[in-house]
């Protein structure tokens, strides 16, 4: 893999030194930046440094050679113009395509025939120059052709040229077929990899490969310099909050993004700052520099699946998506409507923001670094004296709300339990703290967000201190089903439990969890109870929050509940045999359930 440099000497070398009488081929997927270096890099090092012209020619649509020589003939004439002063607009134009009221203002008589536009192209002077031809696959001109008029160009004119194309896909679309296999081939495949046919070069790739073998020496993959690309990219934009990401630490993320995404699309970068730049200029008060790198990352974030051609609806709360984004950076209500919608609704920007604080209260980035926790998480690996401080030190620290992360209460809750166990140390204090700094944040803190690290195979003991802790801190948030006002799973009060299910509905999704906040048992007893109408509203508060197909994606977490109530539901609709109507309702509420559970897994 050739860096820019390497490339740019390559290419110079080719252009003063080769005797081959062949062109090059530059190849590499769309959007890795094949345009942006050739425009950026390539030809300014040329110019500038070694006073070599380049001809820049996009075949993009182009349908006959008599065009492709009219467009060289057309940037030739532009660059003369330019150079002369003769017309301002000169200097801009790059022949790319062919128009009238453009290219008429200077000078240019695209009424005459091809005959005479051929002798006007073939009186101009390509020596000295690189001719550039991109977008070969884009071309409408046959392939072969194409390159018997590039052969004619570099053997008997003794021109440079330089193609620039995606070949994979020269090949993929035009020259690859499928053939079916036969039953004798098959039969000496192993069941699980006989394929029913297998894609094989045709003729006409073959014919291909052949024509270009005489026209083209070398073939050169470009992989670009993303990160020189990214950082030009976002300097490109006249924009002071937009240019504060124009550094390395930037780049790298938006690096770690495309890899992620599988998606180096440079011109969906370029989308996304143009959208990010639009958003910024909206800003209708100053914001944070987390909630400003939000936007711009979150941004990114989507387009990359976006550009994809990904299917994306807002499936989240309101100010923010975690799905859309990442937990990093999570992709804005306001900025999804801009670049779905092409609107802002500025009023909501504010709220945003402020919810977003919230959310920053478990924010997993401030993990990163904290020695604490690393020696607590890493307990095994440290001498006692170690761990003991690491201890006393987050004891001091939970003093402080805002110092310690609560997504990182779950992992001090189960380690710390772990290290009492192992080494005696007394971890009261900080059950205390843990218990009593979530009490009351039910409506700002999601509680799966807070216990993401699942305890182990542990010793019984272990086990049974943690949950019930983390029993404690759950209803200290006091944000679950089962601290309804005077809810006490009697049959009389479903409507109760009904419509507070109703109400709610859209927090169940986000915080992710619904079944496991209530008490199994009891809905079972009270389902038992129940008249066949009650029935009737249990079932529907349950099938209220799983109405959705894509609940796996939020409510997880209630699997082992519901699998618990179901057992306890088919248990008992053993005994409903004086009432067909009531044992109706039990075979009912488990055909809810084990469409449920098919959901959830």
């Amino acid at each position: 893999m050739m860096t820019n440099g390497e490339l740019n000497q390559f290419i110079l070398h080719y252009l003063t030194k080769d005797k081959t009488h062949s062109a090059i081929m530059l190849t590499g997927s769309w959007g890795t930046g094949k345009s942006y270096y050739i425009q950026n890099v390539l030809v300014p090092f040329l110019k500038e440094d070694h006073k070599k012209e380049c001809v820049t020619v996009s075949l993009y649509g182009l349908k006959s050679i008599s065009e492709v020589s009219k467009n060289i003939y057309l940037e030739l004439r532009a660059k003369a113009l330019s150079a002369k002063g003769e017309a301002a607009i000169a200097g801009k134009l790059i022949a790319k395509t062919i128009a009238k009221g453009v290219v008429g203002r200077l000078g240019i008589d695209l009424s005459v025939d091809s005959s005479t536009m051929q002798e006007l192209y073939e009186s101009v002077d390509l020596s000295n120059r690189l001719v550039i031809l991109e977008d070969v696959e884009r071309s409408q001109i046959g392939i072969l052709e194409l390159l018997g008029y590039v052969n004619s160009l570099v053997e008997q004119d003794g021109v440079k040229v330089l193609l620039v194309a995606n070949e994979e896909e020269i090949l993929k679309n035009h020259y690859c077929e499928e053939t079916e296999l036969s039953a004798f081939e098959q039969g000496w495949l192993d069941d699980e990899q006989k394929p029913r046919s297998v894609k094989q070069m045709s003729e006409d790739a073959q014919k291909y490969l052949s024509v270009k073998e005489k026209t083209v020496s070398d073939t050169v993959q470009f992989t670009g310099e993303y990160t020189s690309a990214i950082l030009q990219i976002i300097d490109s934009f006249d924009n002071s909050m937009l240019k504060k990401f124009a550094n390395d630490a930037s780049a790298r993320t938006i690096l770690n993004l495309m890899d992620i995404y599988k998606h180096h699309n440079l011109r969906s970068l370029i989308f996304a700052c143009q959208k990010s730049v639009d958003i910024m200029e909206s800003l209708d008060a100053p914001y944070g520099e987390d909630f400003v790198e939000s936007i711009f990352f979150g941004i990114i974030c989507f387009t990359f699946r976006f550009k994809a051609g990904k299917n994306l609806k807002w499936d989240e709360n309101e100010h923010y998506s975690i799905e859309l984004g990442r937990e990093s950076f999570p992709l804005f209500k306001f900025c999804f409507d801009y670049i779905t919608r092409q609107y802002i609704d500025v009023t909501t920007i504010a709220a945003t923001a402020a919810a977003f604080d919230k959310k920053k209260l478990y924010d997993r980035r401030k993990t990163i670094g904290d020695s604490d926790l690393q020696t607590l998480c890493t307990y095994h690996a440290h001498y006692e004296s170690e761990v003991l401080q690491a201890v006393e030190s987050i004891d001091r620290r939970l003093d402080d709300q805002n110092d310690i992360s609560f997504y990182d209460y779950g992992a001090i809750a189960v380690y710390s339990i772990i290290v009492k166990h192992f080494l005696g140390i007394d971890i009261q204090s900080i059950k205390s703290k843990l218990v009593n700094n979530l009490r009351g944040r039910g409506n700002e803190l999601q509680i799966e967000e807070l216990f993401r690290v699942v305890i182990g195979r542990e010793d019984p003991v272990i086990v049974k201190e943690y949950k019930d802790l983390h029993k404690e801190m759950a209803e200290a948030l006091k944000c679950g089903l089962d601290v309804i006002p005077g809810f006490g799973y009697l049959p009389e009060e479903v409507n109760q439990l009904y419509d507070y299910t109703i109400e709610n509905e859209d927090r169940c999704l986000p915080r992710g969890w619904y079944a496991k906040s209530l008490n199994m048992e009891q809905v079972a007893k009270m389902f038992l109870k129940a008249s066949p109408q009650q029935k009737d509203t249990i079932r529907a508060a349950f099938l209220a929050v799983y109405r959705p197909d894509n609940i796996k994606q939020f409510l997880v977490a209630d699997a082992p509940a519901i699998e618990e109530l179901r057992g306890m539901i088919a248990a008992d609709a053993e005994t409903q045999t004086d009432d067909k109507v009531q044992a109706l309702q039990y075979r009912f509420f488990l055909e809810n359930l084990d469409g449920i559970l098919d959901k959830l897994k």
